[in-house]
């Protein structure tokens, strides 16, 4: 956990209770196409960067904090957008529910090592209750009753 923090505006110095000081700054704070990162400095630099109105731009360059170690680099922040259902195909939390010709599935990410997905056949009643209610895998199976279907043989490749 962290003793202390002073949060500036898209950077913050941190010191620990294990008596470490670091440096976080997000993508682009120091400019354009520079990602951030957490970086180890020293009570120097910490004290420095505690003082209210000190610019980032400024401790870079009168500690030479390019060539601290760096702890973690930050990349770009990925957006990632909810697909799109369609009438016959509903994506769910953690699920997607599929209409394929009158036969309804239900097709969810394994938690087992190596990932994988199942995809087990439901009712036309789950399915509907699935698109209106937005209820994920783990509810479905448990308000249906349906762990006798959460078996290997479901799997999908």
């Amino acid at each position: 956990m962290a003793r202390k923090i002073h949060n500036h505006n898209g950077w913050k110095v941190i010191w620990t209770d294990s008596g470490k000081y670091g440096l976080s700054y997000d993508t682009n704070v120091l400019g354009e196409q520079i990602n951030g990162e957490l970086i180890e400095i020293n009570e120097e630099v910490f004290n420095a960067a505690s003082k209210p109105g000190i610019s980032l731009k400024d401790l870079f360059e009168k500690y030479d904090l390019f060539n601290f170690k760096v702890i973690r680099r930050l990349g770009d922040v990925v957006h990632l957008k909810k697909k799109e259902s369609t009438p016959n195909k509903y994506y769910g939390r953690g699920l997607i529910a599929t209409d394929e010709d009158g036969h309804y599935f239900m097709e969810y990410q394994k938690a087992a090592h190596g990932g994988g997905s199942r995809k087990i056949e439901i009712t036309e009643e789950v399915y509907r209750d699935i698109r209106l209610n937005d209820l994920g895998a783990t509810e479905v199976l448990k308000k249906y009753n349906l762990y006798h279907l959460d078996v290997p043989e479901n799997d999908v490749f």
